[in-house]
């Protein structure tokens, strides 16, 4: 098995139950908005998302990365959310 197989399969099923209409498809149970020069982050904190590589942690939210601030073209944010396992 390809190390890289679950990680390519995470990120296809992150874009699919993405909405257009909320934050971007890059981020896992995360989503920016803007509420007149506030940005706004919004994380499900029911939700559970996978362990980490130690199993030391479970991700709750996170966005995968750097993400646009929408409306502001050179901002952006990264956020994790985790709680112990």
């Amino acid at each position: 098995m390809n190390i890289c197989e679950p990680i390519r399969l995470r990120r296809k099923l992150v874009v699919n139950q993405h909405n257009p209409n909320e934050g971007h498809s890059n981020m896992d149970n995360v989503t920016f908005s803007t509420k007149g020069d506030k940005l706004v982050i919004e994380v499900d904190l029911t939700k559970r998302g996978e362990k980490s590589a130690s199993g030391k942690t479970i991700r709750i939210g996170s966005t995968l990365g750097p993400q646009e601030i929408p409306g502001y073209p050179g901002f952006s944010a990264n956020l994790n959310v985790y709680i112990k396992a």
